[in-house]
């Protein structure tokens, strides 16, 4: 690269730079918007106007170089037209960085803390009905049977007594 001559960057270049701050103005104002019910309705319409006045500003940018690469016009008129659109660069400028300011003081307070994590709540997980409560550790325990029939089951009859004789006396103590 030589450095006899210094070249301004080209429109497409100037235009490119620009393009992502305008999209960060859009996007800052559709998230201030979103979170009106957390910030406030003051704050949502600062922080959105905030974002707007942003992307304008960059859009003016963008003009200025485009209308300024193409001009024609004497050196005086070329320096009256810099001028304007210096001016509006700033007022723009400065109107987007005070409502974004006032935006963020306007925030509505912020409720009380929550508490700290004092660990599960009592009955948590919920443990079945009719079950015993589940042992934790290792190794499971060997399965046992539910004290209840299944739901949807007949609970079993008790055993029919042993036929037979009678079991003998029980013999005195001697």
């Amino acid at each position: 690269m030589s450095t006899d001559h210094v070249v301004p960057l080209s429109d497409a270049v100037q235009t490119a730079l620009r393009i992502p701050v305008i999209l960060i103005g859009l996007v800052g104002m559709v998230l201030a918007l979103v979170l009106v019910r957390r910030n406030g309705a003051l704050s949502a319409v600062f922080g959105a106007l905030g974002g707007a006045l942003l992307a304008a500003d960059q859009a003016v940018n963008i003009w200025w170089v485009l209308a300024l690469s193409n001009s024609t016009a004497s050196p005086d008129d070329f320096t009256t037209e810099t001028n304007m659109f210096t001016i509006a660069d700033v007022v723009l400028i400065t109107l987007a960085g005070a409502a974004l300011v006032v935006a963020f003081a306007a925030r509505k307070a912020a409720g009380p803390p929550r508490p700290a994590f004092a660990g599960p709540t009592p009955g948590f997980p919920p443990q079945p009905v009719g079950f015993p409560p589940q042992p934790v550790g290792f190794p499971p325990p060997p399965p046992q049977a539910a004290p209840f029939p299944p739901p949807g089951q007949p609970a079993p009859f008790p055993a029919p007594p042993q036929a037979g004789p009678p079991p003998p006396p029980p013999a005195p103590p001697q």
